[in-house]
Formats: structure tokens, C-alpha cells, sequence
């Protein structure tokens, strides 16, 4: 088993160490190191790494607020010099917490813990096929864990580091990015149709001039989704 990691942490020096000691273990290989955590995001998101090394104390966002929006497919060694953000990491069901300094010997042991983890249990993909024969989500929401039907959904609106879901009674901030919300709505009925849209097919009022009207609402049919998204509804 070789695990891939990357390393997050916006003091250069400290991925330097995290690094070194990267380098004397045998079943782990760096795939990246980040001091800006946004395209850290980006990276697991695309990539999605075996172990993701994260600071907690961030610019911009925080290495609790990375691991809400990465999802799961990642697993996570939480590095900080506070401890009293240990309890919120696993929460999350962090693998590991080290204190800075971290020495090797502790580093170590946060890593072997890892590879024991993915050989007692492999991760295995999740499908959105598999995610289509639900006609129900989950989305965190603050401290709350909350459950939309999808027939519910107007559209999803992408929120900088957040997504807001429209239904007809509510709008609702959760704590994930479009390309999440694209992975576990159904394969079938939900579209993407700008950059920071995603719409309910069925749910469409009508269409003039690429946009699309949904009671009160106006949504903006991007250009690079247009060919698309015409071609799903027939028209």
C-alpha cells in the first residue's frame, strides 16, 4: 500500500518539516503541498489524496472549514499549536491530531494509524447512480445536519465558500461546494447551467433570451452550458 498525501499549511517552514519527514516513510508519497488552502481545495477535490495534512488556523478559510466543504472521499491528520481545536476535528472523524512542533515519532504514529485505517477499510467510490435511488439529501447547515427532498429543490446557488438551496418555502445555506451538490443530487432532473447555477429541470417556469424564470427567480443560462442544457430539454 502507498497512500498519497498532501500537505496544508500557510507557514512555509512547516511544510518543510512536514515534508522531511514525509520523505522517511515508506508507504506515503507527497502529491502536493499547499500554503493556500482555497487551492488546496481545489487539488482534493480534483485529485481526491489518501491523507490530506492540515493546519487548522488558516487566512481565508480554516482546516475544519476545508474538511466540511472536501467531503469524505479524503481522510485528514489535523496539525495545529491549539489545542483546544482538537474536539471540533474529530467531530469530523479526523484520523489524527498533532500539536506543533510535531516531532517524526509522533508523526509517525498519525500515519501508521492512517494506513491501518484504509487496509481495515478501503474506501470505496461513490456512484450518483447509487445516490439517485434516494429522493432525499442531507446538508450541514451551521451545527445542524438538515434533510431537503430533492422534488423540494428549486435550484442551488454557489455562495463563495458556501451553496444556498432554494426551495419554494426557505433558502438554506450549507456548508459544500457546487461540484459536491452536483455529485450527490440524482444523475437525472438537476442540471448545471451557469458556473454558479444549478436548477431543477422540472421545477423551470420557462426560458427566454438563456434565462430562466422560476417564479420570481431569474437564473442566467451560461454560454459554455448552453449546448447542453438544450439539448436535455429537447428543444
Amino acid at each position: 500500500m502507498n497512500l498519497s498525501v498532501i500537505i496544508v499549511d500557510d507557514k512555509p517552514l512547516a511544510v518543510e518539516i512536514l515534508e522531511s519527514y514525509l520523505q522517511k516513510i515508506s508507504f506515503a508519497t507527497l502529491a502536493g503541498s499547499f500554503t493556500n488552502p482555497l487551492e488546496a481545495l481545489a487539488f482534493i477535490e480534483q485529485n481526491r489524496p489518501d491523507i490530506v495534512l492540515l493546519d487548522i488556523q488558516m487566512p481565508e478559510i480554516t482546516g475544519v472549514q476545508l474538511m466540511r466543504m472536501a467531503g469524505s472521499h479524503s481522510r485528514y491528520i489535523l496539525t495545529t499549536a491549539y489545542a483546544e481545536y482538537a474536539v471540533e476535528g474529530f467531530d469530523l472523524e479526523a484520523v489524527d491530531y498533532l500539536l506543533k512542533p510535531v516531532s517524526f515519532d509522533r508523526f509517525y504514529l498519525a500515519m501508521q494509524k492512517a494506513k491501518n485505517l484504509f487496509a481495515a477499510v478501503p474506501e470505496m467510490p461513490v456512484q450518483r447512480e447509487v445516490q439517485s435511488a434516494k429522493d432525499f439529501m442531507f446538508i450541514r447547515t451551521d451545527r445542524k445536519i438538515r434533510k431537503i427532498n430533492y422534488a423540494d429543490i428549486l435550484f442551488i446557488e454557489a455562495r463563495q465558500n458556501y451553496i444556498e438551496i432554494h426551495t419554494p418555502q426557505e433558502k438554506m445555506m450549507a456548508l459544500q461546494t457546487m461540484k459536491q451538490a452536483m455529485d450527490t443530487l440524482p444523475v437525472t432532473g438537476f442540471m448545471r447551467v451557469h458556473k454558479s447555477f444549478i436548477v431543477n429541470i422540472a421545477a423551470i417556469d420557462g426560458i427566454e433570451q438563456h434565462i430562466i424564470s422560476m417564479g420570481n427567480a431569474r437564473i442566467p443560462v451560461g454560454e459554455a452550458y448552453r449546448t447542453e442544457f438544450y439539448r436535455t430539454i429537447g428543444v
